[in-house]
């Protein structure tokens, strides 16, 4: 379930009518707004949790990142999930080419074959592609085909059994991507997508041979183009694209993919994509002022879901986020691995949008902070939130030590846990997000910045939070625990005293503290915060 809650602490010290935009926050409300209170609700951000870790597969346990309508708000905006009508035929003076495989043979067992074809651009000139059609040929063998532009391979077979990414990667830019139960796709009006007469085409063809015997295939798309339009619009193929990392058997995992988009997005129109484990998936925007709008929903995603385009119909702007939150549960006896094979996972959503001004959706990630390692990383990107309220007895169970070593750590899930109170009416429940890293070794550095918003009297305020320090540590008696011998502290209200609790393997850490948000001196408001962090340096 979804629990997120940061901005409660800005709510006290408005109920009492103290100024707090000294308090890390970076926008002053307007005064004179009447208070409510309401009852707080527990909340989750959907971030990558494991649930289940047995090696024999038992029930399912329901969704991390299932929502509850008790304190969710409802979507607005257009009904999700639904398709995109396409013409049954091509525009009429359109020309056509079609690009696919010749007689490829398939053992009658052969998995993960991948097949790719280029063919020269049909044009001297810029030209538009406007629709692509699907010809399968042998249609249980084919999981997958991409077609991409391609300014370096030569016209002909080539060989791309080696590739990490079939269809992407450096020197090939993909326009089209084909999953089972998708058909054609037009651009609306008179659009599509530019390709310039040095690009020429890819087809990247995944093959899985279900048919039980030794087949050839002759799979492969029909394009149609024209010149150009004056004033046609013109699209981009984006995607994003999550691993699932890895699933042992019996294992449950959620992950949320967050993108902070930094200019105007206009979307058209996307599918998509789980692998045989998942189980369901959430693609939805979160808007500025935390309106949610959803694009595809599947509560039960089934291995071999036929998929379709659906229609998006949304424009984001800046500041708005684009999540996808995706859910697997290893049914299987075997360890699972995220990648493209067909025994592994991902978690992938296919869009088209209107070619925007920079390629770079996803605003920058955040810069490191004042206390941050000078040899750290240069940009952290956004994570989900977690956040609850509740008084825990031992917040730290398990967190039980490791030995020291010098490595920079990314956040993988973040919790924060609030003593219970009656103060969070003004709470903005979706949408808490946070960016940071931690260094370990001889001096520890911890660095988090969390965004979250306030909302009252019909208006909704964002603010940022920033907790930056570092110190030398100094071990306690009990194993796990440490304090430190702060350098430097932003801001400077973190206490000397502060016990730091931990679990270090070579590859994942856990960290944990108690803090105290003390508001202009009046309202002091303590949490608990727990960041669970993968390892970045080898």
């Amino acid at each position: 379930m979804r629990k997120f809650s940061l901005v409660v602490v800005f709510n006290l010290v408005l109920f009492l009518g103290a100024p707090f935009w000294n308090c890390g926050g970076s926008q002053e409300p307007p005064t004179g707004q009447e208070n409510t209170t309401t009852e707080a609700t527990d909340t989750d951000g959907g971030g990558t949790s494991v649930a289940d870790t047995s090696t024999t597969p038992g029930p399912e346990p329901t969704p991390t990142w299932e929502p509850d309508p008790s304190y969710e708000p409802e979507p607005q905006g257009p009904t999700p999930n639904t398709p995109l009508p396409i013409p049954e035929k091509a525009p009429e003076g359109l020309k056509s080419m079609t690009i696919q495989a010749n007689d490829v043979a398939l053992g009658e067992t052969e998995t993960d074959k991948l097949h790719c074809v280029v063919v020269d651009n049909p044009s001297t000139s810029d030209q538009m592609l406007r629709r692509f059609e699907v010809m399968l040929d042998q249609d249980k063998t084919v999981r997958r085909m991409v077609l991409s532009l391609d300014t370096d391979a030569a016209a002909g077979e080539v060989d791309c059994s080696a590739q990490d990414n079939p269809g992407f990667g450096q020197g090939l830019t993909p326009v089209y991507v084909w999953v089972p139960g998708t058909d054609a796709f037009q651009f609306p009006e008179n659009g599509g997508i530019l390709i310039k007469p040095n690009q020429r085409l890819r087809l990247t063809i995944v093959y899985n041979n279900t048919t039980g015997q030794s087949v050839k295939d002759k799979s492969g798309l029909k394009l149609f183009y024209e010149k150009p339009a004056d004033k046609a619009p013109r699209y981009m193929f984006w995607t994003r694209a999550t691993n699932s990392g890895t699933l042992q058997s019996g294992q449950e995992a959620s992950l949320t993919s967050a993108c902070e988009v930094g200019q105007k997005v206009t979307m058209v129109a996307g599918v998509p994509y789980l692998g045989p484990q998942g189980r369901s998936y959430l693609a939805e925007i979160i808007r500025q002022n935390g309106a949610r709008e959803e694009l595809v929903r599947y509560d039960e995603w089934k291995a071999g879901t036929p998929l379709k385009v659906f229609a998006f119909p949304h424009v984001l702007n800046p500041g708005d986020k684009l999540l996808a939150h995706c859910n697997w549960y290893n049914r299987s006896s075997e360890t699972i691995r995220s990648g493209w094979k067909a025994n592994e996972e991902s978690c992938e959503l296919f869009t088209y949008i209107l070619q925007p001004t920079s390629p770079d959706i996803c605003q920058a990630a955040t810069k490191p902070g004042k206390c941050a390692p000078k040899d750290g990383l240069k940009d952290t990107p956004s994570v989900p939130v977690t956040v609850t309220f509740e008084k825990e007895s031992d917040p730290f169970k398990g967190y039980d030590g490791g030995e020291n070593f010098d490595a920079v750590w990314k956040f993988d899930t973040y919790d924060l846990v609030f003593e219970p109170t009656p103060f969070a009416s003004y709470l903005k429940r979706d949408g808490v997000f946070a960016t940071g890293q931690v260094k370990t070794g001889s001096k520890i550095h911890v660095d988090l910045k969390v965004d979250v918003a306030l909302e009252f009297g019909g208006s909704t305020y964002p603010y940022s939070v920033t907790i930056s320090f570092s110190g030398t540590p100094k071990p306690r008696e009990t194993p796990g625990q440490f304090t430190l011998e702060f350098d430097c502290k932003v801001p400077n209200d973190i206490k000397d005293t502060t016990i730091f609790f931990y679990k270090l393997t070579k590859t994942e850490m856990k960290l944990g503290f108690k803090y105290e948000l003390n508001l202009q001196g009046r309202i002091k408001l303590p949490l608990t915060i727990k960041l669970g962090l993968k390892r970045t340096t080898p």
